[in-house]
């Protein structure tokens, strides 16, 4: 994500920005191969506005963009000649608009989001999303140069019928919280998969990973 329009004063921020992103999801093979199973692509634009208050900072984003997934040839079982699981291509495609609203306090947030899908293919698909969650970061804690931090994020979709999400995080960031930085984070994920071409499946995994802020 970057920002092409910004202007700000003293107390309020109100930014324009232009979105796109991949996620992958890779498996592990013998002699140190990673062969790529599905990729997810967003691109869009979002608008955000932040403004402080005495004590607090609030504000909100609001996005439009498009989801389109995929898979790849590390889905695919050359030696029978076939798609592994019996899982075959198919269409996965999501133009939504979003609106997510928060609430700051020192380094303790809360926020809360609203997804509406206007065009979504396979049908089965709900067109409402619900979501909430908070972050809080550690940086008065005397650790120096980097911050602890713990995140929780619950999202309410439908595939037929109702189901949540369950993300949670914990890590150490280095650097300003509020910065660009590099971070390293637990991760466990109950819910079905983030992954369109696996979006009926339910999962249930913890991880450990890191992140680079550009």
């Amino acid at each position: 994500s970057r920002d092409f329009y910004k202007v700000s004063d003293e107390n309020s921020t109100l930014s324009f920005v232009v979105d796109f992103f991949t996620y992958s999801l890779l498996r592990s093979e013998s002699d140190f191969h990673f062969p790529v199973d599905a990729i997810d692509y967003l691109f869009g634009l979002n608008a955000g506005y932040k403004t402080k208050d005495e004590d607090k900072e609030y504000g909100f984003r609001l996005r439009v963009s498009h989801i389109s997934a995929h898979f790849v040839d590390g889905h695919f079982d050359y030696s029978i000649n076939s798609w592994r699981n019996g899982r075959s291509p198919q269409v996965y495609s999501r133009e939504f608009i979003e609106i997510f609203p928060f609430i700051k306090f020192g380094s303790l947030r809360f926020y809360s989001g609203f997804t509406y899908l206007f065009n979504v293919t396979p049908d089965n698909l709900g067109k409402e999303i619900y979501q909430a969650g908070f972050d809080y970061y550690m940086h008065n804690a005397g650790f120096g140069i980097f911050s602890p931090f713990i995140a929780y994020d619950f999202k309410l979709s439908k595939i037929e019928k109702f189901f949540g999400n369950n993300s949670f995080m914990l890590g150490i960031k280095f650097g300003h919280y509020e910065s660009k930085g590099f971070s390293i984070r637990f991760s466990y994920l109950s819910g079905k998969s983030i992954h369109g071409e696996y979006y009926n499946i339910r999962e249930k995994y913890s991880s450990i990973g890191f992140n680079l802020e550009l």
